[in-house]
C-alpha cells in the first residue's frame, strides 16, 4: 500500500529539547517501538541479523551512562537517523494505540510534555478529531489490518493514559474467505490447517497476504521474525515453479534473519519438495477418531472416560449442553481467564505461559465471529452457570475438527463428558471422524489424547530452502 501520511501534532523543536522519547529505563521496555510489515520492507537495508530488532519485532537498545536508548537516535542532538522511515508507532506518539484481546483502542501518553500543556486546549481537540477522521479512512483500515502484529497492550499502564476512542474497522481476511475456500474445495484437506477458521484465527499474530501464483493461491504469513506460506500453494496447478516463486517473494520481505518456510505440507504432497534444494521437518502429527468410538465409549480401553463422565452426571445434578450464543462471551472469556490461571500456577515455561496468552486472543477472535466463520459452538452449563466451552468446524465432508475445550479444571469430569457430548451433537450426525489437531509437543497433552485411542495419526511436515 501506500505510504500513510500523519500530520505531526508535536512540533519538531520541542521534540529536540526533550529528553524522554526514545530513552527507557529497561533493555526490554514495551515503550520501544514495534516494526509492522510496512516499517520493516521501509528499513529493510538497515535491519541486519539480529542486531537491529529482537525476535518479536521490537527495535533493540543501546546502553549508555546506566540508560536504555534508541540505537536510532543521535544523542548529540536528539535527531532520529531514520526520520523519514520512523516506524508508525514513532509518527503516532504521543498518541498510542493499544490492543487488548477484547478491543483496539486509541490513548495519549500523559507522560509526554506538551500533552501536559496542550491538553485542555483547542488545539489538541482539532488534533484528536484529525485523528478520527484519519483512522476511518480506507487506506489507514487497510494498514491496521495488515499490521496488527506491531500494537501492544499498554493496559498495565493505564495510569499514564487518556483514553480518546476505540477503533473499529473490519477484519479484511474474512472478504476473502469465498476465494480461500474455493481454492480449498480443489483438493483433499487432510489436515485441520486446511480451514479458513484456522488461518483465520491466527490474524492478531500474522499479516496475511493472498496472492496468485500460476494459477495457485498462496497465503503468506507475516510476522516480526519473518515469512512464512501458511499453507502449501493451493490449486491442481501446483508444481516445482511455483514453490520457487514462493520461495522468492518471502525472500522479498526484508528481514534477512528469517528462516523464510511453507508450513503444514500434508505427506500426499512431500514429493514436491524432495529436490535437494529443500530441508524437510516433520512436525507434530494429528489426532483422528472414529466418532462412533468417542461416543460410545465402550469397552475396558476407554473405562477412565466412562467414570468421568458418570462422576459428572452423578455430582452435578441439572446441567445442560446448549448452543453458543453472542451473550455468553463474557461467561465463556472468564472461564478461560481462571483455567489459564489454573495452568500457570501448574506449568511455569514461559513458552507455555505465552501460549496461555495467544489462545486466549485466538479464542477471543473465533468466538466473536463464529457465525460468519461457521462454527458449531457450544456451552455446558452447570445449575445455569457456563462451566465450559468448546467450538469447531468441519474440515471436509467426513472429519469434523474439534478446535478448542476448555472446562472448569475443579469440576471432575467436566471435560470428558463435554467432549462426548460434542461428539454426540446433532450438527456433527453426518461426520464419522473427529479431528483434535496435534499435542503441541506436550507430554500431558500427547497423554490425553492417546488415551482415546486415536485411529490415525495425520504427517505434517516444513521445508524451507537449503543454505
Amino acid at each position: 500500500m501506500t505510504e500513510l501520511s500523519l500530520k505531526q501534532f508535536v512540533p519538531s523543536e520541542v521534540c529536540l529539547q526533550c529528553d524522554g522519547c526514545c530513552r527507557y529505563k529497561e533493555a526490554d521496555s514495551i515503550w520501544r517501538p514495534k516494526l509492522g510489515m510496512r516499517d520493516q520492507a521501509n528499513l529493510a537495508d538497515l535491519i541486519t541479523g539480529n542486531i537491529v530488532l529482537d525476535s518479536q519485532g521490537y527495535v533493540k537498545t543501546i546502553q549508555a551512562c546506566g540508560e536504555h536508548f534508541c540505537r536510532f537516535l543521535n544523542g548529540a542532538d536528539n535527531t532520529c537517523g531514520i526520520y523519514t522511515k520512523r516506524p508508525f508507532e514513532c509518527s503516532l506518539y504521543p498518541f498510542i494505540i493499544s490492543q487488548t484481546p477484547d478491543a483496539v483502542k486509541v490513548y495519549v501518553h500523559l507522560s509526554c510534555p506538551y500533552v501536559q500543556d496542550y491538553l485542555p486546549r483547542a488545539d489538541f481537540d482539532a488534533y484528536v478529531a484529525y485523528l478520527k477522521e484519519f483512522f476511518r479512512r480506507a487506506k489507514t483500515k487497510e494498514f491496521l489490518s495488515r499490521n496488527k502484529a506491531m500494537f501492544h497492550d499498554y493496559s498495565p499502564y493505564a495510569s499514564e493514559l487518556l483514553y480518546l476512542f476505540d477503533l473499529s474497522f473490519d477484519d479484511a481476511l474474512l472478504d476473502e474467505k469465498p476465494l480461500v475456500d474455493s481454492f480449498l474445495d480443489q483438493g483433499p484437506r487432510p489436515l485441520s490447517s486446511f480451514s479458513f477458521v484456522s488461518l483465520f484465527a491466527w490474524c492478531d499474530f500474522f499479516d496475511f497476504e493472498l496472492k496468485m501464483i500460476n494459477g495457485c493461491l498462496c497465503i503468506f504469513a507475516h510476522g516480526p521474525s519473518g515469512s512464512f506460506l501458511y499453507l502449501p500453494p493451493l490449486g491442481k496447478s501446483m508444481d516445482s515453479s511455483t514453490i520457487d516463486f514462493a520461495f522468492e517473494h518471502m525472500a522479498q520481505g526484508g528481514n534477512p534473519k528469517a528462516v523464510n518456510r511453507i508450513e503444514n505440507i500434508p505427506g500426499n504432497l512431500l514429493s514436491a519438495f524432495s529436490r535437494g534444494s529443500y530441508n524437510q521437518y516433520s512436525k507434530r502429527a494429528e489426532y483422528v477418531y472414529r466418532k462412533e468410538d468417542l461416543i460410545a465409549l465402550k469397552g475396558n480401553a476407554y473405562k477412565s472416560q466412562r467414570h468421568d463422565c458418570n462422576f459428572f452426571i452423578a455430582h452435578q445434578g441439572h446441567h445442560s449442553f446448549e448452543p453458543y450464543m453472542d451473550a455468553d462471551f463474557d461467561s465463556c472469556m472468564g472461564l478461560y481467564e481462571c483455567w489459564a490461571d489454573n495452568r500457570a500456577r501448574v506449568k511455569r515455561d514461559d513458552v507455555y505461559l505465552s501460549m496461555l496468552q495467544e489462545n486466549r486472543l485466538v479464542h477471543v477472535r473465533l468466538l466473536k465471529f463464529w457465525k460468519p466463520l461457521g462454527l458449531v459452538a457450544r456451552v455446558l452449563k452447570a445449575k445455569g452457570k457456563i462451566i465450559g466451552y468448546t467450538f469447531g468446524f468441519a474440515i471436509d465432508e467426513n472429519t469434523f475438527c474439534i478446535y478448542a475445550e476448555i472446562a472448569d479444571l475443579k469440576i471432575t469430569g467436566a471435560a470428558a463428558y463435554m467432549f462426548k457430548r460434542f461428539c454426540a451433537d446433532e450438527q456433527l450426525t453426518y461426520f464419522s471422524r473427529i479431528n483434535t489437531m496435534d499435542d503441541f509437543a506436550m507430554s500431558n497433552v500427547a497423554r490425553a489424547k492417546q488415551a482415546y485411542h486415536p485411529s490415525e495419526l495425520i504427517a505434517s511436515y516444513t521445508a524451507s530452502l537449503k543454505i
